[in-house]
């Protein structure tokens, strides 16, 4: 009889671990490094450049002439469709095209050929936010540390280069030098 009660009691115990850890928010649709919560992050653009990964956290930095330009991907209600966007993107089909959101500018890479992992070149586009300005390098070298397209996840970094900028009417305005990049992004396939 002494056993039965010990038996019991311990499979009592099993049966309310799954509700502990959906309390606790051990799952992933709570977890904040895949940014898969209900509330938007405040802290989207970041103050620190974020350390290297390979696991899909959707995160971005690099140093524009010194200064941070990083972030963090967050998720926010889309007032047309009531659905979560990121604020980093990343789609592959046979190309691989990002594009990194930070407080002083946007950033743009494509990949025109199969991405792989090791040196590719990108077409690489800065679009700075608080002056009119953008510019593009067509082969920027871009070092891919991660491709898995079964997890979804590219990783990976760059620089130096050197972006030369200009105006809306393109008269050379000057050249910005990106350095210390790094990108940590889920892929999301657009067929």
């Amino acid at each position: 009889m002494e056993w039965k009660t010990l038996f019991y009691k311990k499979w009592k115990a099993l049966w309310l671990l799954p509700f502990v850890g959906l309390v606790a928010g051990c799952y992933p649709w709570s977890d904040p490094i895949w940014g898969l919560n209900d509330e938007p992050n405040d802290s989207r653009y970041l103050e620190y450049l974020p350390y290297e990964t390979c696991i899909g956290a959707n995160k971005f930095g690099c140093y524009m002439d010194g200064e941070l330009a990083a972030s963090q991907g967050v998720f926010q209600k889309s007032s047309e469709k009531g659905e979560y966007v990121v604020g980093v993107f990343a789609r592959t089909r046979k190309a691989l095209s990002l594009s990194f959101d930070t407080e002083h500018a946007t950033f743009f890479f494509e990949n025109t050929s199969s991405p792989f992992v090791g040196v590719n070149a990108f077409r690489m586009r800065v679009a700075m936010k608080q002056e009119e300005a953008s510019g593009m390098v067509e082969d920027a070298p871009v070092e891919i540390t991660c491709f898995d397209e079964a997890l979804g996840i590219a990783s990976g970094r760059f620089g130096p280069v050197d972006v030369p900028l200009y105006d809306a009417d393109d008269n050379f305005l000057r050249s910005v030098r990106l350095t210390d990049g790094l990108f940590d992004v889920q892929m999301y396939y657009q067929w």
